[in-house]
């Protein structure tokens, strides 16, 4: 019966302008990983869906939509950023960062 809001912020310091790839993730314990997107929202896929493509940029905050009437499930949220732009999750030039979120 509660709103869940989930934010992401970021801080590019010396790497504003730099080219890069941004992710936002949600891990269902039962149901999988679900891809934020601008123009589709949440989809559900093995394989990752960036969320931007571009240059680095502060957010100081930004709510991630449509996390309203989830089922009941751990979650653990990532949002990431790729300093390799090139549209594929390159782990080795990935920051990021996660919260865990249970919904009984």
């Amino acid at each position: 019966g509660e709103n869940l809001t989930v934010t992401v912020s970021l801080a590019c310091g010396d790497h504003c302008g730099k080219s890069a790839d941004w992710w936002v993730v949600m891990k269902a314990d039962t149901t999988g990983r679900y891809w934020y997107t601008l123009g589709a929202g949440w989809i559900l896929s093995d394989a990752p869906v960036r969320v931007y493509g571009g240059p680095l940029f502060d957010i100081v905050s930004f709510e991630v939509p449509d996390t309203v009437d989830l089922p009941l499930d751990s979650y653990t949220f990532y949002f990431g950023v790729d300093t390799q732009r090139d549209g594929l999750l390159n782990i080795d030039s990935l920051f990021y960062d996660q919260v865990q979120v249970a919904i009984h």
